[in-house]
């Protein structure tokens, strides 16, 4: 007996009308501009909350209408079973289309940081685009059965008054002014017995207000805090981790193209390129050229993804003439890319406006 789709699983319920449209994952990729890796992580279950923007694009492209679209989209919003671990436990945390790639070891000396509970506040460092943020998701995704109020995340970015980040965290927490007492008492009252991951990201432009963040968690004994600053919070009981550029390959000794597919920074620029060439293959003819590709953009994943994102333009080759003029080149990232990402020369003008007058004049 066939299965009934007010039942099934966003993912089974996902594959059958791919299936039924007679589409493989690339092609409803396209037509949905979304990547055939999130579609596959739908499709087996490792993304189980898809984001209603998300849905609306498969929907349209697979031409979903009245009832049918109705089923699809109560389907990706069901409480899914296989995660009643995390049941009852709130979590505020978006949920990447793309796999995290390289980074076994780093998440491994991350998460196991972060269970010591010793540990209150880590901080990610790094230049920008080396994937802080990326990583810092992952991990708090793997540790949110290890929270039992659950994580949440606070993006920082477009906020310029450090005075403001207390109103911004409680503003994800919802909390509302009450009974006279300071925002910060509000907070420590809210938080005092909570056992709860507070990912604060991109911090850097905000370093002033981290004797907030400290006093908040000397009130709170069971809280939290998972940063990403490039630069480190300088607070007692921090512990700063450095973030680092991708692996790359030797270029003097370079290895069988199965083995250099492997090579962390190769395999994420593989994994961007064939979502734009999808009959790119690595081959012994192109080999040396995709690992200069790499090593001249220093395995920087912003880098990397940038330049990949050129890939239904300029073959490997071509585009490894074009890093003659790496800004020019790096450029076109994906919309859903914060501004300050979508070029290379983007991400270092928003570090250059974070120096001091001095800084910027050596500079």
């Amino acid at each position: 007996m066939a299965a009934n789709p007010l039942t099934l699983p966003f993912g089974d319920l996902l594959r059958r009308r791919r299936l039924d449209a007679g589409l493989s994952q690339e092609e409803l990729a396209e037509r949905a501009g979304i990547s055939a890796r999130g579609i596959s992580a739908l499709e087996r279950g490792v993304n189980r909350t898809p984001q209603r923007e998300t849905v609306l694009l498969l929907a349209k492209a697979l031409a979903l209408t009245g009832e049918e679209r109705a089923v699809f989209e109560t389907a990706a919003r069901r409480r899914d079973p296989v995660s009643s671990a995390a049941e009852g436990k709130e979590s505020r945390l978006p949920m990447p289309l793309t796999a995290l790639l390289g980074r076994e070891e780093e998440m491994r000396t991350l998460t196991a940081l972060l269970r010591r509970p010793e540990v209150r506040l880590v901080t990610l460092t790094g230049p920008g685009g080396v994937g802080k943020t990326r990583l810092a998701l992952a991990a708090a995704a793997e540790l949110l059965a290890g929270f039992p109020d659950g994580v949440i995340w606070i993006p920082l970015a477009d906020l310029r008054d450090p005075q403001l980040v207390l109103a911004v965290l409680a503003q994800r927490l919802g909390l509302r002014a009450a009974g006279g007492r300071s925002l910060a008492e509000n907070l420590a009252a809210h938080l005092h017995t909570k056992r709860l991951l507070l990912l604060i990201d991109n911090c850097e432009h905000l370093i002033a207000a981290a004797p907030h963040l400290a006093t908040l968690l000397e009130a709170c004994p069971l809280l939290t805090m998972l940063v990403t600053s490039r630069a480190a919070l300088r607070l007692r009981g921090e512990h700063e981790m450095p973030v680092e550029p991708l692996a790359v390959p030797d270029p003097q000794r370079l290895p069988r193209p199965e083995i250099l597919a492997r090579i962390p920074a190769v395999a994420l620029f593989l994994e961007r390129l064939e979502e734009q060439r999808t009959s790119f293959e690595l081959n012994p003819t192109n080999a040396a050229v995709v690992a200069a590709v790499c090593v001249r953009l220093e395995g920087l994943p912003l880098a990397l993804e940038l330049a990949a994102a050129q890939g239904r333009l300029f073959s490997p080759r071509a585009l490894l003439a074009r890093l003659d003029r790496r800004l020019a080149a790096l450029s076109g990232g994906p919309r859903d890319l914060p501004a300050r990402q979508h070029t290379m020369g983007a991400t270092i003008g928003w570090s250059y406006e974070l120096l001091i007058a001095g800084e910027q004049a050596l500079f």
